[in-house]
């Protein structure tokens, strides 16, 4: 489902130029989950916005679901994910003057141009909020928030879910019920699901975790 090689990203600031990620090589297959882990400014974040091409590397390859992503350009991007690719951040980023139905709908209305009320409702019931259809951002809990956001990223059937520490805003009871929905989710649509976090109690749910430091890999095992 991804693979990158030789991948650099470089930032310059203060007539320094900071190296973030570090000649990385990596090969997910399809249907896999991974967590990704290390210290704060290990890269981990830089590297899936790198695979999700919402950044673009200083130098190498990333492919995903074999399309070569520094090939394409912004239009094209977007389209690559509105059709593959659900995205899970970790402050939610939802639309508060849109009803939980109307978030969850965006992505199949931006991909399609189509409405799909019944699409919209049953990604919603796989996260449990049938009962919040009609309720507004602010009217939902922490929790509540992150599912929804989690059935937004999850409604066009993505062959591949990144996450970015989709847990760091919740308590320890919210995070539980995060991952193991994502776990469930994983499993019931054979997603390939790439997991940021730097709790480690949480990457051992994993199949395998990656481990970084330096913008490079330093530990690749199953859990």
């Amino acid at each position: 489902m991804i693979r990158i090689q030789n991948l650099h990203k470089s930032l310059h600031g203060g007539g320094h130029k900071v190296r973030i990620i570090n000649d990385l090589d990596l090969h997910i297959p399809a249907g896999q989950f991974i967590a990704i882990t290390g210290p704060s400014g290990s890269g981990k974040s830089t590297l899936l916005g790198l695979m999700a091409g919402l950044d673009s590397p200083t130098n190498g390859d990333v492919f995903l679901d074999g399309k070569d992503l520094t090939q394409l350009d912004e239009n094209q991007l977007a389209r690559l994910r509105g059709q593959k690719v659900g995205i899970i951040f970790q402050s939610f980023y939802l639309i508060p003057t849109l009803t939980a139905h109307e978030n969850v709908s965006i992505p199949s209305e931006l991909s399609s141009g189509n409405h799909s009320e019944e699409k919209a409702k049953e990604a919603l019931k796989s996260v449990d909020l049938s009962h919040r259809l009609n309720h507004y951002p602010r009217q939902l809990s922490g929790g509540e928030q992150q599912r929804l956001a989690v059935a937004r990223a999850f409604v066009n059937n993505p062959k591949l879910i990144l996450a970015d520490e989709p847990t760091g805003n919740l308590d320890s009871a919210n995070s539980e019920i995060i991952i193991e929905l994502l776990e469930k989710l994983h499993h019931q649509h054979g997603v390939t699901l790439v997991l940021v976090t730097h709790e480690l109690d949480i990457a051992s749910r994993a199949e395998r975790i990656i481990g970084l430091e330096d913008g490079r890999i330093v530990s690749d095992t199953a859990s």
